[in-house]
């Protein structure tokens, strides 16, 4: 082993002389001043910050700091390339430059499964709170907690309600991922259709009747032209956690009282008369404009060429039950797992500490994505960066409450092709709603029994 001038070790004798340069350590000893010369040896030369005669010194990386690459598996929807770069990738050069970032984009032949099978698994993998449960499965999320503690992460600036909602879906309620945003449901109105037909703009705060009145109120008056409301029995099923699985019997959910509310109230919407809907909403509201009032999930990163189109539109609340007055949706997070493989754990939490900074949550809320981090200052400027957002009626739509996830047995996808048909039926007239809501929990029952887990 090379010593340096003191015995120490010559690595470690490097890096005193870089303190030493950088007047963190003072001299105040002869042996200190034989080691100051050293150093003078060593690194040809020692400048203070206003030295005009010497080449700038590139900022040292402590020699625990190793040049490392984490992979990070993500779609564009959880971060697009200029997102990464902006939350993640230019922060992490000014405090942890011994870390580069290599993005892994999903695509036919890339999922999590041929990752898994390949043995190329990345260290990080974004999803939302609901898919964690898979990505343990599949043996790709750590618990986190223990590596959390060691190094300070700090969570305590994030939303208490996402972190208990990635706890309540797990078993052991251990930490399995970090939120870094969050999706939230809200209502799309269009400023025009409401002015011709002279009908007051919603508000915030509404219920599903009151909704539902203004939607039959401009149908009618409108002959039929306009639509007055589309919603679907899914987005109020997920505002109130509702599950297709009761966790505690294992057997369907669906003749409970709410899972009747909410096929009772979406059956409202859908029977207005001559407001014919298609299955999806966005057609009518952005493209062809006969929509009045769009009730869905956030869905700006769409508005800006219908507004430059000439769409006038703007934003409510979305409408609730009275069952849970100011409760807009269930948590809905965009969260952030390390591997289990990874060999580089402690680097792949330091790069999740760039994306949950608050610079980089307050840059996201300008930017129009809500951040895990949810404080006044974020709520007020939310979109204020992007034009076709800006002045939009967001303190109101973000002042409504989250209720936390049901806990999933077997993801949705399971069962959500049973309810689908079973709503279709009800909606035309095959079925009442009580032999609706019966068979669709019959036909859930033997798909849980066909694939749960051990």
């Amino acid at each position: 082993m090379t010593l340096g001038l003191d015995g120490t070790s010559l690595d470690s004798f490097n890096y005193i002389c870089v303190l030493i340069c950088q007047g963190v350590i003072q001299l105040k000893s002869s042996k200190g001043l034989v080691v100051f010369m050293g150093c003078i040896m060593l690194l040809n030369g020692c400048s203070t910050p206003d030295s005009k005669s010497a080449e700038p010194q590139e900022k040292p990386v402590p020699a625990s700091y190793e040049p490392t690459t984490i992979k990070l598996y993500a779609s564009e929807s959880y971060l697009n390339d200029t997102e990464i770069q902006n939350y993640i990738k230019e922060p992490l050069s000014k405090k942890y430059p011994h870390i580069s970032l290599e993005v892994v984009r999903p695509v036919k032949d890339i999922t999590l499964e041929s990752l898994v099978v390949s043995g190329d698994v990345p260290d990080i993998f974004l999803n939302w709170n609901g898919g964690v449960k898979d990505l343990k499965t599949l043996g790709l999320a750590s618990e986190l907690d223990t590596l959390i503690a060691k190094q300070k992460f700090d969570l305590t600036s994030l939303e208490s309600v996402l972190l208990d909602a990635i706890r309540n879906e797990s078993e052991d309620k251990k930490l399995y991922a970090i939120p870094y945003a969050q999706n939230f449901q809200l209502m799309y109105y269009n400023k025009d259709i409401f002015d011709q037909v002279g009908v007051p703009y919603p508000k915030d705060g509404m219920t599903w009747e009151q909704a539902i009145d203004i939607g039959k109120t401009i149908t009618a008056k409108s002959n039929g032209t306009y639509k007055g409301l589309h919603v679907t029995w899914s987005e109020m099923a997920f505002q109130l956690s509702l599950p297709f699985i009761d966790p505690s019997t294992q057997t369907s959910a669906m003749t409970g009282e709410l899972w009747k509310r909410v096929f009772e109230t979406a059956y409202n919407v859908w029977t207005i008369p001559d407001n014919t809907l298609t299955t999806y909403g966005d057609g009518l509201f952005l493209k062809d404009k006969t929509l009045a009032m769009w009730a869905y999930k956030n869905r700006n990163n769409q508005m800006k060429e219908p507004g430059e189109a000439g769409l006038r539109w703007d934003v409510v609340q979305f409408p609730t039950f009275k069952e849970k007055p100011g409760v807009t949706s269930q948590v809905d997070a965009h969260v952030a797992v390390i591997s289990p493989t990874s060999k580089k754990k402690e680097d792949a939490l330091r790069v999740l500490e760039m994306l949950t900074s608050k610079e980089s949550q307050e840059m996201m809320s300008l930017q129009g994505r809500l951040p895990a981090m949810k404080t006044k200052t974020i709520v007020e400027e939310f979109g204020s960066n992007i034009p076709y957002l800006k002045d939009k009626n967001w303190k109101g739509v973000l002042s409504g409450t989250t209720g936390l996830p049901p806990k999933r047995l077997l993801p949705d996808s399971y069962f959500v092709k049973y309810a689908v048909q079973s709503f279709n039926d009800y909606v035309v007239g095959k079925n009442d709603l009580n032999t609706t809501l019966r068979k669709a929990g019959e036909q859930m029952d033997q798909a849980y029994r066909g694939n749960k887990r051990q």
